[in-house]
């Protein structure tokens, strides 16, 4: 008699199609961290991150449930947990942003070219970010503290911005009026600080 020959087991169709497309939602969003954590700019929109962040956890647990059994598998929910240990011990920004835990205020400006993100969280005092629409992509240029808008007399300490409109704009300089239901406070942003002061949050 012919001895027994073990069959290698063949992945799914189905199985293929949901790895390959989890492997793309997980390039996305690598190339996307890259994109915030060393050129400023990140996918166009408030939710995109949030969407793509959400879409990859998802992802992750679905993954995980169809390949178990694989030794990869493990491995990987492995570094999936110490990356995020890692992430939440050292309070990175990056998690904030991506996840959009924490208070986000988000104001378009005319013509939808630029908006206004006030951050505020548990790990950072609050601060602006002025952020450039271009195209599919979006750069923060200017990143800047929220002392325009503090009020020791309310007891969250910052006022509200309502509405932000753009009193001028040059090619070295942009100044914005911000609205809040107390007053109109009109600053100046230099359209061209060094890129290492755009990487500081403030």
């Amino acid at each position: 008699m012919n001895p027994e020959v073990e069959i290698p087991s063949v992945m799914p169709p189905v199985h293929r199609k949901v790895l390959l497309t989890y492997c793309l939602i997980t390039l996305l969003l690598l190339t996307d961290i890259w994109l915030i954590l060393y050129q400023k700019m990140s996918f166009a929109g408030y939710w995109s991150d949030r969407i793509l962040f959400w879409l990859w956890t998802a992802g992750s647990i679905v993954v995980l449930c169809l390949f178990w059994k694989k030794i990869w598998t493990k491995i990987y929910l492995g570094v999936l947990i110490t990356s995020t240990a890692f992430l939440v011990l050292s309070g990175t920004f990056i998690l904030m942003v991506i996840t959009g835990a924490g208070k986000t205020d988000d104001l378009s400006v005319k013509n939808n070219r630029y908006r206004v993100q006030l951050v505020n969280s548990m790990v950072t005092r609050p601060f602006l970010q002025i952020i450039k629409n271009k195209g599919l992509l979006e750069e923060v240029i200017i990143n800047d503290n929220a002392d325009l808008i503090r009020n020791p007399n309310l007891k969250i300490g910052y006022e509200t911005i309502k509405e932000v409109r753009i009193i001028k704009e040059t090619p070295d300089s942009l100044i914005l009026k911000f609205t809040t239901p107390w007053r109109d406070v009109v600053k100046s942003y230099p359209l061209n600080p060094d890129r290492e002061s755009i990487r500081r949050k403030p």
